[in-house]
């Protein structure tokens, strides 16, 4: 079993995304339009970062929002990646 009740990994993982420095302008302007897309009415916006535990797991703002409109979330995510 990898995974513990809440949905947690037992296995400390560091991901990351490498993006050339020449895109990240882009990168920057299209995640910060998906966050105001999506997350522009949450608490603490400026602060609000995604985690995927938290998306799993439905907490806040995930808890918030429709099956479609977490999927939504999803394929954008992927989309700019």
């Amino acid at each position: 079993q990898d995974m513990t009740k809440d949905g947690r990994s037992r296995f400390f993982t560091l991901g990351g995304i490498i993006v050339e420095d020449k895109n990240i302008p882009l990168f920057r302007k299209r995640m910060d339009e998906l966050l105001e897309k999506y997350f522009h009415n949450i608490d603490h916006f400026n602060k609000f970062k995604l985690h995927y535990n938290d998306f799993l797991q439905s907490k806040y703002p995930f808890d918030k929002m429709t099956g479609l409109e977490k999927k939504a979330v999803a394929d954008d995510i992927f989309n700019i990646v």
